[in-house]
């Protein structure tokens, strides 16, 4: 099973951010020149937060689609569905055959790919939650199983609040949701609740490198968009001197984001080899090295048109 399709998620985060560079362009354009890229600055966190939701809105009704044609396709019967929710969850769907075991798979990242396996191949098939801050209470409840070396989770709630109380109707109703498909996995696949933990699976320090080094470009390449905007209140005397830095600065965050890209991409290929440990900060590396290397993009674009 494969969570995500990585030019969906490129072509999302292309759109994303070419609407903050267009919409600051035009707000800039109203209130003057020179506040055009601070317009950029404000803009841009605040649709990176909203791009699960923005997401969602846009891309889950074609994973509705994909799934609903083709669980007629393969003749599923009567099934259980659970769609995940919550604050900032890219929604991803499953549906359950409730005579035959098999599992149907369309998460939003990949809205176009119809998956199905068998529960017999799932593992760790658990219900369990998140705990708020001292380990009091619960942020959030979700349903997980493993597919091969791969973990599969699914919010069924996910708050803003700090924490719920345990025993608060939300949380023990978002445990019997995600009980109900454990028992159902588990009667198709009675081990699959098995944790045994391979511990000789050895870490990959690359995914490690590569997160730091896009998490490091992302703090360069702000410090060559809060020097643009300073280049832009500038009375353009001595505009070619004051551009040096900026475009080093660019550059150096573009060397830092395409290493952490490659780095990260390294692992997970590796990863699809042999099984290792830390493939979550090579998949961060990869997301946020996209993200810098495509505002760059845009910022090299809107600087010669």
């Amino acid at each position: 099973m494969k969570k995500h399709n990585i030019a969906v998620i490129l072509i999302l985060i292309a759109l994303n951010l070419a609407a903050g560079f267009l919409l600051g362009a035009v707000i800039g354009y109203f209130i003057g020149d020179p506040v055009l890229n601070w317009c950029h600055i404000i803009i841009m966190p605040f649709l990176l937060m909203g791009f699960p939701d923005l997401t969602n809105l846009i891309v889950f009704p074609f994973s509705k689609r994909t799934m609903a044609k083709n669980l007629e396709k393969e003749n599923f019967g009567k099934t259980t569905t659970l769609v995940t929710q919550g604050v900032w969850v890219l929604k991803s769907m499953l549906c359950i055959d409730e005579d035959t075991g098999r599992v149907a798979y369309v998460p939003v990242t990949n809205p176009f790919k119809f998956q199905m396996v068998n529960a017999t191949e799932l593992s760790k098939i658990r219900t369990s939650h998140v705990k708020g801050p001292f380990g009091a209470g619960a942020r959030s409840v979700f349903f997980e199983f493993y597919h091969g070396n791969k973990k599969f989770r699914f919010y069924i709630f996910r708050t803003r609040r700090i924490t719920w109380e345990l025993s608060s109707n939300r949380v023990k109703n978002a445990y019997a949701t995600g009980n109900r498909i454990c028992d159902l996995l588990l009667k198709f696949n009675p081990n699959g609740n098995d944790f045994t933990i391979n511990r000789d699976i050895p870490f990959s320090k690359l995914g490690l490198r590569g997160f730091i080094l896009s998490f490091i470009s992302i703090y360069v390449t702000v410090a060559a968009l809060t020097y643009r905007s300073l280049i832009s209140v500038s009375n353009g005397e001595k505009l070619p001197k004051l551009y040096v830095p900026f475009f080093a600065l660019s550059f150096i965050g573009a060397v830092l984001a395409i290493w952490g890209l490659v780095l990260g991409i390294k692992v997970l290929k590796g990863a699809s080899r042999a099984p290792v440990r830390g493939r979550g900060f090579a998949k961060t590396s990869i997301i946020m090295s996209s993200i810098i290397l495509i505002i760059l993009l845009l910022l090299l674009v809107f600087y010669f048109v």
